[in-house]
């Protein structure tokens, strides 16, 4: 089981019934918070990049130590990360909203029966990400999925996948991501 999330209580993951829902969950992702009169986080952004790099989908280090918040829940929808790009921050309170280019080779819902839908895809969005400190050290993590609803990551292995289009594997998605990755 491959999967990376962390929710709150007052932001519930978008509910996919069906793959179609994608570009209606991911259509919000444009929509960037008013950063220009906040104060940027640097700190906070560099937190954020090691947490983007290791949910990438060919990063096998755990970012377990970039939390700063734990899951409320779980989230249905996972995005197969190839790369990511922190473009900024703002601060507000003692929190932090930090936004990122991402690019994701495909994503993933809860099909029947314990099977998931993966479709194969390359799309570069931007998302959001609450940005807290973490009581135990002061520094900052990331508390909740982004804020459009996504996690990083799978559940679905290739027996428990219908892949859309037919003919794909991980290991080929996988191929893909990396393949991004060494080219950006």
């Amino acid at each position: 089981m491959y999967f990376i999330s962390c929710i709150s209580s007052n932001d519930v993951p978008p509910k996919h019934d069906s793959a179609a829902a994608l570009p209606v969950a991911l259509a919000r992702s444009t929509q960037s918070p008013a950063t220009t009169s906040a104060t940027r986080v640097p700190a906070a952004e560099q937190r954020l990049a090691m947490f983007l790099d290791r949910s990438r989908l060919t990063n096998e280090l755990s970012s377990d130590s970039l939390w700063s918040c734990w899951p409320d829940g779980m989230t249905e929808t996972y995005l197969a990360l190839a790369d990511a790009r922190v473009l900024g921050s703002a601060q507000h309170g003692d929190t932090v909203t930090a936004e990122a280019e991402v690019v994701s080779v495909a994503y993933e819902v809860p099909a029947p029966k314990g099977r998931y839908i993966t479709t194969v895809h390359t799309r570069v969005d931007t998302m959001h990400w609450k940005m807290t400190r973490d009581s135990s050290n002061g520094l900052w993590g990331v508390c909740d999925y982004s804020l459009e609803g996504w996690g990083f990551g799978h559940y679905g292995n290739d027996a428990h996948t219908t892949w859309e289009p037919a003919g794909y594997t991980w290991a080929r998605v996988e191929r893909m991501a990396d393949s991004i990755k060494r080219g950006r």
